[in-house]
């Protein structure tokens, strides 16, 4: 089959029934790509000025419905609810703040606060930090190692969040 010759016109009929399968093959696994929209530069300037007073508004009407009586451990669960959610909102506000914005700004308080929220025997409770006792403050978790702090230091802060 080697030394045998081809014939000129089934040669030419192979090339040609490579041309259809190729245009199929593009066809098929072509994809389209759409441009995305672009966001002008100064709307985003705009809006990140806007976010300042945003935020101060937006605590404003949080801090005056944290203070409402009665206090958030002593309100019903739908009130609490709705002030996490608040909070959690207010935070995230916060943290798109730029820095010299966040200078400017008080960060959003805890509902609970002044009390503390304390866990024993995997029972949770509240305790105003002025009514803690000694055994409360074994409670409360020691803060984190720092960024730089050494081995030793982040092995024993793990050791005492677990004990």
């Amino acid at each position: 089959m080697m030394t045998k010759q081809s014939s000129n016109t089934t040669v030419l009929l192979k090339k040609l029934a490579v041309i259809p399968l190729l245009t199929g093959f593009i066809f098929l696994l072509a994809e389209r790509v759409e441009a995305q929209e672009t966001i002008e530069i100064e709307e985003i300037v705009e809006v990140l000025k806007n976010s300042l007073d945003d935020y101060k508004i937006e605590n404003k009407y949080y801090e005056a419905d944290r203070i409402k009586k009665p206090h958030f451990i002593k309100s019903s669960k739908e009130r609490q609810e709705q002030l996490i959610k608040s909070l959690s909102s207010l935070r995230l506000v916060y943290a798109n703040l730029s820095i010299e914005d966040k200078k400017k700004a008080k960060k959003p308080i805890h509902p609970h606060n002044p009390y503390v929220k304390l866990n024993k025997n995997n029972k949770v409770f509240f305790k105003l930090r002025s009514a803690l006792t000694e055994e409360d403050k074994l409670l409360i978790p020691p803060p984190p190692a720092g960024p730089n702090a050494s081995k030793e230091r982040i092995l024993d802060s793990v050791r005492a969040y677990k004990d």
